[in-house]
């Protein structure tokens, strides 16, 4: 899985505007999958039960294990991860920010 800058992503010079984000609560019976959907939503200003499943997109179990902390490592192993969303692009960062933007 390559790791891509944000300015890769797009957003910095305008391009591909945050339609969405998060920041994970890792206190939360399920951080990632929590962070996500209130990015989604944010996103496509529509109700949680409105969106497509996450695991059509991506494996929500999958995701979670990348970014649980490792044995005496404060942070995940991975630094950010990103997929494709419908329409939006979603990046999911190893500090815990969730950003979605259009495609």
């Amino acid at each position: 899985m390559a790791v891509r800058t944000m300015e890769q992503i797009g957003g910095t010079d305008g391009t591909n505007a945050v339609a969405g984000q998060a920041t994970v609560d890792w206190e939360s019976a399920d951080p990632i999958v929590d962070a996500l959907v209130d990015a989604l939503v944010e996103a496509t200003d529509s109700d949680p039960a409105e969106l497509d499943p996450l695991f059509e997109y991506v494996d929500p179990d999958a995701l979670t294990a990348l970014f649980a902390p490792q044995s005496g490592v404060q942070l995940p192993a991975v630094t950010a991860v990103r997929f494709a969303y419908g329409d939006y692009a979603v990046v999911v960062q190893q500090d815990g920010d969730v950003v979605v933007r259009e495609q």
